[in-house]
């Protein structure tokens, strides 16, 4: 209470300090407290103690004026000046004003720039934590979110120290709190705004770095919190983001919620079961139904919320990184990306996480509060509304020079954004085994005419709002790819590659096909086409200007999705107009240096992606042909929920062979140096023949456009060339000149080595991909290295466990001294008032006698009356009963000196048996040798008879006496 009081109590923080030396022993104080308690309540009570101690120290708020209204005086009465003279010391500024403020002030900033050190605090608090993490209840989970938001909870100006402060009547000048008031107080709570206020970093460090060893429902609710609190308020995000570790614990945390959703794999790929798995889906894959995923993973508790709420917690701060658009958002892309090294799946969890933003980029747009830009006669049920408006308003910005929409820097802010996730997503499907070289073995693409994970026809269906990849997904691209050896390594990627290819696509749509470009414009025919010439400088330079990039993720599309669906169409229709830019800049190019020979230093990179692009065209061809087939020869209801869903697919498959025929012819007459150079004889002639034949006026007179893309796709080049050679780890198209030999002719090795430098393009782009994830990878290192040093924290534990040792053993003295001065008083009073119950209730006590005193007291009064102690009734005062008292009496004397009589009689008997008699004359003759004696040294006991006695005498029977 006095630690969250507002206005704060004076002197209150310089006491603490004075008590334990420093900052740093007050909060080790609070922190050992509570190290050894196993109730819930008590650790929550330490973490709100130190939590409002922290925020005490460290806020600016000690400087406000005192509440006058917590005088010591109002609480206490008239009290003995040496009962709270202890107290009174810490109070006695109080009421001063103002002129205690620059003391506090300076108390404070010596405290801050001292030995204090929060940061060291909150990392022991954290192992506290860690050690309590299975005994965390609902109190402690309150108290941490207590430390983690400012809740408004001070105690305010309405309640009096009084209130809370009482008297304890066991102890002169003693004090304790009352919990009900309390209680009663902060239950109303404060209003809800102020609990939306996080405190610092360092609690958003402790929490953050504390879930990974929660249990699963304890994550879910501190993620859930999370997200409603960064939903909630915009200063959460920026403080949030200012944590170094957020990161880190975010990334760890989906990781492990990724693993748990895979479930344990033997990577060595060698197990019995998973080959049995992998045997189950090869031979699936014969059929038209798709392989049944075991999705008993994903029942387990909180599995799918938690990994929905951990990656949508990550791709929101993600997301708002971005919008910032300055070099914050490329370090928290990249340092996202670097992580990847830290899990065994890392790149997997990387490209999960990478997807999951590229959603929230499309469903929230790219410019920050882009809700407050709406047109209000705009229709709000457009699709991907915030995407197209961010586009405007960079689109009016370029177009304007910065004089509508947004200012020409965020506007280029935003754009530089964008073309470096286009190049993280580049290098991020590269390095996961799509490149463009890699994308021509065929060999890795599934033969099931149902795709597993998404139920497409040869091939994956993507539907038109792209999302982040759900927890099904990811499960079902682990499960039916299981086997990690050979070339079947990448394909657990290939689902997770295509969305990232499609979502970054659409992405960039919006900006280089944005709906308010006015095509009359010269400008705006240009506008496209200026945004893509550009390079991305931190890692685009192996992968050259970003229309480069869009056309590698245009080629995975273009080898990987269905080819009835709409995404394929749309793929065709952009790679068309990307083909149509680079004959462009091609063009450009050969005007400015006057060279056209294909495959030139100038435009070698261009010429290669457009021999790959005629390539997988010509496989996206024949795949057209086959899904063609089969959708012609079987009933529309083996793959088709309707009749009319059919239609439609076998209509956008037509339109997607025009736009793939389209493509090769452009190709053949804008850069025909390269086919002829590249293709082997063979195919450059089969493929030179229907390309004139189609675009002949009479083929074109004679035969429809269904009719002529049929013809097309049953020409020779179309039938042939579907084999590909082995060279080492490079696949090669047969069609690809390799020296082969046809009508007497041999063929070049042009297009050998055309290939192979996609491939060292492909090497180029993992290298420098690898090589920028290095700096923040580092600093990651360096930053894990930095809380694993536990020196300081070992200090601070050792000096709050001293003070708890010291106070406790005072607290002992204390509490024996107090027990003795207890128990005297109570003597005391006890004796008091035995007197008083004596004094009070003697004349009533009907036995109680009484006199009349002869003399006065020890004070000299005269009192009327005093106890009679020794007062007697003569209740047996009777004469009868007196005389035959007496006669008892001599009759029992009476009895004792028979009875003593007779016992001497008996032992004289028994003596006298026991004496032998002596003659008299014997005695008469006896001589005595001594003269000298006389009479009286005879025989001690015996007389002569001559003696003198009269008593001898008479003794007729001549016994003798014996003395």
């Amino acid at each position: 209470f006095l630690l969250q009081k507002n206005p704060p109590v004076p002197h209150l923080i310089e006491s603490l300090n004075e008590i334990f030396e420093n900052g740093n022993g007050a909060a080790a104080w609070m922190l050992c407290c509570i190290v050894n308690s196993n109730d819930d309540s008590i650790r929550a009570l330490g973490i709100k103690s130190l939590t409002a101690y922290l925020h005490a120290v460290m806020s600016s708020n000690q400087t406000s004026t005192p509440d006058p209204s917590i005088h010591l005086s109002s609480i206490q009465g008239t009290q003995k000046e040496g009962a709270t003279a202890k107290l009174t010391m810490t109070m006695k500024y109080v009421g001063t004003g103002l002129g205690v403020i620059s003391q506090s002030a300076n108390a404070l900033s010596n405290l801050i720039t001292g030995r204090f050190n929060i940061k060291v605090v909150y990392k022991l608090l954290w192992h506290l934590l860690k050690c309590h993490r299975e005994e965390l209840g609902d109190a402690s989970t309150a108290a941490l979110m207590y430390l983690l938001v400012d809740d408004g909870s001070s105690a305010s100006g309405s309640l009096k120290l009084s209130d809370v402060l009482v008297q304890k009547n066991s102890f002169v000048g003693g004090f304790s709190l009352n919990t009900e008031c309390l209680t009663s107080q902060y239950s109303n709570g404060p209003p809800t705004l102020a609990r939306q206020n996080i405190r610092n970093t360092h609690g958003v460090s402790t929490v953050l770095r504390l879930l990974r060893f929660l249990s699963p429902d304890k994550k879910e609710r501190w993620l859930f919190d999370f997200l409603a609190l960064i939903l909630a308020s915009p200063n959460g995000v920026n403080m949030i983001l200012a944590c170094d570790d957020w990161q880190p614990c975010l990334f760890q945390l989906v990781a492990e919620v990724i693993e748990e959703i895979n479930g344990d794999r033997d990577d060595s790929g060698n197990d019995e079961n998973a080959a049995k798995e992998e045997d189950a889906i090869v031979g699936a894959s014969n059929y038209s139904s798709p392989v049944a995923v075991d999705t008993e993973p994903l029942s387990r508790p909180s599995v799918r919320t938690r990994y929905d709420l951990s990656l949508k917690l990550y791709s929101t701060l993600l997301g708002h990184c971005v919008r910032q658009g300055d070099e914050k958002a490329f370090e928290a892309v990249e340092m996202a990306a670097s992580l990847q090294r830290v899990d065994a799946n890392g790149s997997e969890v990387f490209s999960i996480i990478l997807s999951h933003l590229l959603a929230d980029l499309i469903e929230k747009g790219t410019v920050a509060h882009v809700e407050d830009t709406y047109d209000e006669s705009e229709s709000v049920n457009v699709r991907n509304r915030a995407l197209k408006q961010s586009a405007r308003l960079v689109t009016q910005s370029i177009l304007s020079n910065g004089t509508e929409g947004l200012d020409m820097a965020s506007a280029v802010r935003q754009w530089r954004c964008l073309r470096h996730l286009t190049a993280v997503g580049v290098a991020v499907v590269t390095s996961n085994g799509f490149g463009v070289a890699e994308l021509f073995d065929y060999r890795n693409q599934d033969a099931s005419a149902v795709d597993g994970i998404t139920g497409g026809m040869y091939g994956i269906r993507l539907d038109n709002m792209v999302s982040g990849i759900n927890a099904f997904e990811a499960l079902a691209g682990a499960k039916l790819h299981s086997n990690t050896t050979g070339r079947k390594q990448r394909e657990r990627y290939r689902y997770v590659c295509v969305v990232l290819a499609s979502q970054i696509l659409t992405l960039l749509d919006a900006f280089i096909f944005p709906d308010n470009l006015d095509s009359s414009k010269a400008a705006s025919q240009l506008h496209g086409l200026a945004l893509v010439r550009s390079t991305e400088p931190r890692l685009g330079k192996s992968q050259g200007p970003l229309l480069a990039s869009l056309v590698r993720l245009s080629l995975i599309l273009l080898a990987y999705l269905e080819p009835s669906s709409v995404r394929f169409l749309q793929a065709c229709s952009r790679l068309r107009c990307f083909l149509h830019w680079t004959l462009e800049i091609i063009r450009e190019s050969v005007a400015l240096g006057g060279y056209s020979v294909a495959f030139h230093e100038l435009n070698a990179p261009l010429d290669r992606l457009v021999l790959a692009i005629v390539l997988q065209c010509h496989r996206a061809l024949s795949r057209c042909s086959v899904v063609l087939v089969e959708m012609e020869s079987s009933p529309w209801d083996k793959y088709f929920s309707d009749s009319e869903s059919r239609q439609k697919s076998h209509r956008r498959l037509f339109r997607a062979v025009l736009e793939l025929r389209e493509i090769v012819f452009a190709a053949y007459r804008g850069r025909n140096e390269v086919l002829r150079a590249a293709l082997s004889l063979q195919a450059h002639e089969a493929l030179a023949r229907g390309l004139e034949e189609m675009s002949s006026p009479k083929f074109l007179l004679k035969s429809s456009k269904e009719a002529s893309l049929r013809t097309f796709l049953k020409n020779d080049w179309m039938t042939s060339f579907h084999d590909v050679e082995a060279i080492g780890d490079m696949m090669i198209s047969e069609q690809v000149a390799n020296g082969q030999v046809y009508k007497n002719r041999t063929a070049t090795t042009i297009g050998r080595q055309a290939i192979t430098e996609l491939v060292s393009e492909n090497a180029a782009i993992v290298k420098e991909y690898s090589d920028l994830l290095g700096i923040p990878f580092n600093l990651y290192c360096e930053n894990q290295r930095r809380w694993a040093e536990t020196e300081a924290v070992r200090e601070r534990e050792f000096e709050g466990n001293e003070a708890v040792k010291k106070f406790a053993i005072k607290y002992r003295s204390d509490s024996v001294e107090g027990n003795k001065i207890l128990m005297a008083k109570f003597s005391l009073a006890m004796k008091r008032m035995l007197w008083i119950v004596r004094t009070s209730n003697d004349p009533w006590n009907p036995f109680k006698r009484w006199l009349f005193p002869s003399t006065t007291d020890t004070l000299y009064r005269r009192i009327l009356f005093a106890p009679n102690y020794y007062f007697n009734d003569h209740a047996d005062a009777c004469y009868e009963s007196t005389l035959g008292k007496e006669r008892d009496k001599i009759t029992q004397e009476e009895t004792r000196r028979k009875e003593k009589e007779r016992e001497m009689t008996e032992a004289l008997l028994r003596v006298g048996d026991a004496i032998v008699p002596y003659d008299e004359s014997a005695l008469e003759d006896f001589e005595d040798d001594d003269p000298e004696r006389t009479d009286d040294e005879i025989l001690i006991g015996w007389k002569s008879e001559n003696d003198g006695n009269s008593e001898s005498d008479n003794d007729n029977n001549g016994e003798q006496k014996f003395n």
